[in-house]
């Protein structure tokens, strides 16, 4: 299970990861034979552990991401037409020497940092807001708070989502101080009470419906021809992205700063009904998915050890209160990451985001490291092996875990590889 680091600096060094993907799509693309495998698969576990010597693992994974966005259409192609004719090293320098040119980076005086990749072999753009933060941020009796934040950012803001945020307001406040007095009532055993503060919830949730507009933020994306609107969340990080007509970036950077700088969250509540559905059919109503879940908890002594989706008694217990108090604390410009990929040039790029994110100041005090250590090995119960066991009736499953090397390990990198797809490393 790898580990994180969350310090962000600006690398002006020759970028190792570029050359390791080049590496990676040769060995994919043109197949060597057997000594030449060995000697591609030794460069790339060396370039590994010079790509984590020379950079943080916070830009790693936002170049990688950004990397990833412009592979995906075909451009890994278009390079390997123009530069891969023969299998010859200076083929592959020059690659990486191209890749480097196109790649730019600036970084806010706040500390929000983007990665430009320009290509006008269409008038796309892609966009890709990495935050960093995930499920290993939440304390004790509030798992679940950072899928929760990552389905409320689509929820708008005062000027995005309402038909009259100044009437709208108010209920959502009555609705907090009902919802956290029935909490209240629970807890100490009055159950007419609260069944009676349920009811008026319900009630106050019909009247802040009839000023709020549901998916107002991605309607408007999608009516401008966005595409792949989606977010995830994993233990380490938050993802927000999708791709739309280069001609319409300012609309999304308008939207997306608007979203995190001023968030409204609103339908909280109903929104936690979506999620407690969501966790019942991965997770409750899933024999693999309750076997993986019990897994975990065997398997790790830390954070990692919990589900991202939450406790089912944590995610009960979740108010607006609790919300935006994670938010203010964990999401801030220096924590975010934004790649844009596409028929864009970066002095655009540059100004609109100056524009519309450059007054967005932290309000958060934690420091940009955090914890785990990027160095720190993931904790172990003791004992040695451990052996788990459950029934089900779906039929036999077997599933295998072994403990891996923190993300700064001079062999990271290839393991990611080898888990990403087996397949292929084992085809060698």
């Amino acid at each position: 299970m790898p580990m994180r680091s969350k310090v962000r600096q600006q690398v002006r060094q020759p970028k190792p990861v570029i050359v390791m993907l080049c590496q990676l799509a040769k060995l994919r693309w043109q197949p060597p034979g057997p000594v030449q495998q060995s000697k591609v698969l030794r460069e790339l576990k060396n370039l590994s552990a010079e790509a984590m010597m020379r950079q943080q693992h916070k830009v790693y994974v936002a170049k990688w991401l950004m990397l990833q966005l412009a592979f995906a259409g075909s451009l890994l192609m278009d390079l390997l037409q123009m530069r891969w004719q023969s299998s010859t090293s200076s083929g592959s320098e020059d690659l990486t020497q191209s890749l480097e040119a196109r790649v730019q980076e600036f970084t806010l005086s706040n500390g929000l940092h983007f990665i430009v990749l320009e290509r006008s072999i269409a008038p796309i753009v892609s966009c890709h807001t990495y935050a960093d933060v995930g499920a290993f941020d939440e304390v004790d009796g509030q798992t679940g708070i950072a899928h929760l934040l990552e389905h409320m950012a689509f929820k708008g803001s005062p000027r995005i989502g309402t038909k009259d945020y100044a009437k709208e307001a108010p209920i959502l406040e009555a609705l907090d101080e009902v919802f956290y007095s029935m909490k209240e009532a629970e807890a100490s055993g009055r159950v007419a009470l609260a069944q009676k503060l349920n009811d008026q919830m319900q009630k106050l949730e019909e009247q802040a419906a009839a000023f709020s507009i549901p998916n107002e933020f991605g309607a408007t994306l999608s009516q401008a021809g966005a595409a792949g609107l989606n977010a995830t969340t994993s233990h380490d990080a938050t993802r927000y992205f999708m791709a739309m007509p280069a001609n319409k970036l300012e609309l999304w950077f308008a939207l997306e700063a608007e979203r995190f700088r001023a968030p409204v969250f609103r339908e909280l509540y109903s929104e936690k009904r979506v999620v407690f559905e969501e966790r019942r059919m991965r997770v409750d109503d899933s024999p693999m998915g309750r076997f993986q879940e019990s897994f975990a908890a065997q398997a790790m002594t830390n954070n990692y050890r919990r589900p991202v989706i939450g406790y089912p008694a944590d995610l009960a217990l979740l108010g607006r209160t609790e919300v935006q108090s994670f938010f203010n604390e964990h999401y801030s410009p220096q924590r975010l990451s934004i790649a844009v990929v596409g028929d864009v040039h970066v002095d655009v790029v540059q100004k609109l985001a100056e524009k519309y994110f450059g007054g967005w100041q932290s309000m958060s005090s934690l420091p940009r490291a955090g914890s785990p250590s990027d160095t720190e090995p993931l904790p172990r119960p003791e004992g040695g092996p451990r052996h788990f066991e459950q029934g089900s009736k779906a039929g036999p499953l077997l599933m295998q875990a072994y403990y891996r090397p923190s993300m700064t390990s001079k062999d990271a990198v290839l393991l990611d590889i080898i888990w990403s797809d087996p397949a292929t490393i084992a085809a060698l």
